[in-house]
């Protein structure tokens, strides 16, 4: 008798438990379609017009961004305990009868880690291409670059055309944000995963947020 992949990989960890396996960092790494994975909500920060949660389970710290509304909101409270179910992209998250779809990801090497890893020198070449956007908000931690940001498919996300990129407000990210427009780079291993060129060195992305709405500008 041939086992799902789900039954398979629930009997795996069961059967390794004491060698240490974590089963609900297990079934979210596995990205099976349905899959649902409680976590813990650490904190949630309001960013124009997004929450951007930090989300824990044992191993895993993930970020997600979320439309900032009452729904939303009240899933996301620190604290919560939250259901994350699998789905492409972002997934899904629910408390009792309350579901809010992600719109964006951070931690962007755990979602790398998902993806079939390269097998041979040819699939560790780091990808290269340009990246077009507009600064549209800062604060004192990220600046949100909205553009073409035509590596981010390299993660299965989607909106290449019309994409936010948050990238931190460090010295090398200055250059790649006053000139709105540079080459993006995909490691696929590595500490970095998508990074803006700068004469500095890598400005790294934090997250890619897919806009549901008008963003104002900077300037607004």
């Amino acid at each position: 008798m041939r086992l799902s992949k789900k039954a398979f990989l629930s009997l795996a960890c069961a059967l390794a438990t004491l060698a240490g396996c974590n089963p609900k960092l297990s079934g979210w790494q596995a990205g099976i379609p349905g899959w649902t994975t409680e976590m813990n909500v650490a904190h949630a920060t309001p960013r124009n017009g997004y929450l951007e949660a930090t989300l824990e389970i044992q191993g895993l710290t993930l970020i997600t961004f979320v439309p900032l509304n009452d729904t939303c909101s009240a899933i996301f409270s620190a604290g919560a305990q939250v259901d994350y179910v699998d789905s492409i992209p972002g997934g899904i998250f629910r408390s009792g009868d309350r579901t809010c779809q992600a719109v964006g990801i951070g931690s962007l090497a755990a979602w790398r880690s998902r993806m079939p890893r390269p097998e041979n020198r040819g699939g560790s070449i780091i990808a290269r291409a340009q990246a077009d956007y507009r600064k549209i908000y800062e604060d004192s931690d990220v600046v949100f670059l909205r553009g073409r940001f035509p590596l981010s498919g390299k993660l299965r996300w989607v909106g290449l055309d019309d994409l936010i990129a948050v990238v931190p407000r460090i010295p090398v990210c200055e250059a790649p944000i006053s000139r709105n427009s540079a080459s993006m780079e995909y490691f696929p291993v590595g500490r970095n995963v998508l990074t803006l060129v700068s004469t500095r060195g890598q400005c790294p992305i934090l997250g890619l947020i897919t806009p549901y709405r008008h963003e104002p500008s900077a300037e607004d």
